[in-house]
């Protein structure tokens, strides 16, 4: 609203002198003293340079689009630290959870002792120095046998194309055992990882079971 006030204004100053100067050209005081007659305003040429300011200044605030208060306000260093921030809850947002990844708090839920996945209660973090160092899954009571743990690595690790032990079989060829620990190459993110599996007790005739397994970052010397 102001911005169409001074506009108007821009635009009526100029007229408004030359009314000004013939109002004075007729009047009885500077008839009787000629001499200390005003110079006419249509010749003071800051009439027109305060005119020309008034509504281009109005035009162009009229014409820019509105911006947010907080912008306006917000000096470059702020801005540019929001936008930074932004992009750093983004690119946490979308990264998983991986052994020897640093945690991602907004897929994680903290206890007292490690973290577990928002999408899957089984699955457990342990954490150090912010990153993780070791992924568990608990599936006691509810055991199953090492060919569906292969099928629950590729979920938990994020690669449906997981390759076992050294010479990288992949999960249809690699047979696993229970009780053993085996190192695992991931295609997707070019990671090594090795998983150790602990048998279940009790299952009477059933082998072959699975009570935990447990996932670290990197090789292990120690796997079959």
């Amino acid at each position: 609203m102001e911005d169409w006030i001074i506009l108007v204004i821009g635009l009526l100053i100029v007229p408004f002198t030359f009314w000004i100067d013939k109002k004075d050209s007729k009047s009885t005081y500077y008839k009787e003293h000629p001499e200390r007659r005003k110079k006419p305003y249509h010749k003071r040429w800051w009439v027109y340079l305060i005119a020309i300011f008034l509504v281009g200044g109005a035009i162009s605030e009229i014409t820019d689009p509105p911006k947010p208060h907080s912008h306006r306000l917000a000096s470059d260093k702020e801005m540019q630290k929001e936008y930074k921030k932004t992009v750093k809850d983004r690119i946490n947002s979308e990264t998983q959870n991986l052994p020897g990844q640093k945690i991602n708090k907004y897929k994680a839920t903290k206890h007292e002792f490690y973290w577990t996945s928002k999408d899957d209660k089984k699955v457990r973090y342990f954490v150090s120095d912010g990153k993780i160092t070791a992924m568990k899954v608990v599936l006691a009571p509810d055991v199953n046998n090492t060919f569906w743990c292969k099928a629950y690595l590729a979920n938990v690790l994020h690669d449906n194309h997981l390759q076992f032990t050294n010479d990288k079989l992949a999960d249809t060829a690699a047979s696993l055992s229970n009780k053993g620990r085996y190192n695992i190459y991931s295609p997707k993110v070019k990671k090594w990882y090795n998983v150790s599996f602990n048998a279940a007790d009790n299952v009477g005739k059933k082998d072959n079971m699975v009570a935990t397994f447990s996932v670290y970052p990197g090789k292990s010397s120690d796997a079959e």
